[in-house]
């Protein structure tokens, strides 16, 4: 491991501790002001390898494993941000035992095509980064490609379902959002 990576996830890790730890009382605060009111809190696909989607997810994506479970159905995961526990939005992983599924229609149906899950990174040179070790590992889908505003600079690849995911670099998801949903009347 080169020393700019050992530094980088150090870095990375003593971020996310200050994030965590400075901002207790706010994501407390905030929590309360929005619980209880209809919120979007999770996407839940259905999976053939919980283990192996938790890996993935874990290693190529920013998503920390919250929990895994299991009942007599079957095997549950969630997964999500741990600096934004004030307003969770949680990737939930169900992997039903066989004749278990809540209907016949529960079985996986990866997302395809222009169907995904979306990721943003900090800058363009991660695109090409996420897509030279997906192409290595096979599972690239859409090499790194520079497409109109408010698209930005993307790559897709695919999870081990089979499910599209997009890296994109400069969206502005977040911006855009808060600019919009801050601006007054």
């Amino acid at each position: 491991m080169s020393e700019t990576t050992t530094y980088s996830r150090f870095a990375h890790g003593w971020a996310r501790l200050a994030c965590r730890t400075a901002g207790r009382a706010l994501a407390q605060s905030r929590f309360e002001a929005v619980a209880g009111l209809p919120r979007w809190t999770h996407l839940a696909l259905s999976v053939t390898d919980i283990d192996a989607m938790i890996d993935w997810y874990t290693t190529h994506t920013p998503l920390e494993l919250l929990v895994k479970r299991e009942d007599a159905n079957g095997y549950g995961a969630w997964l999500g941000h741990s600096d934004a526990p004030d307003t969770p939005f949680i990737l939930v992983f169900a992997q039903f035992f066989a004749g278990h599924e809540p209907d016949e229609h529960a079985g996986p149906t990866p997302l395809g095509s222009f169907a995904h899950l979306g990721f943003e990174v900090a800058d363009r040179s991660d695109i090409d980064a996420i897509a030279a070790v997906a192409e290595e590992g096979g599972w690239l889908a859409t090499p790194p490609l520079q497409l109109p505003h408010p698209i930005g600079y993307i790559c897709m690849v695919r999870d081990p379902d089979g499910n599209t995911v997009e890296f994109s670099h400069d969206q502005g998801v977040y911006e855009f959002a808060q600019e919009h949903f801050t601006r007054p009347g």
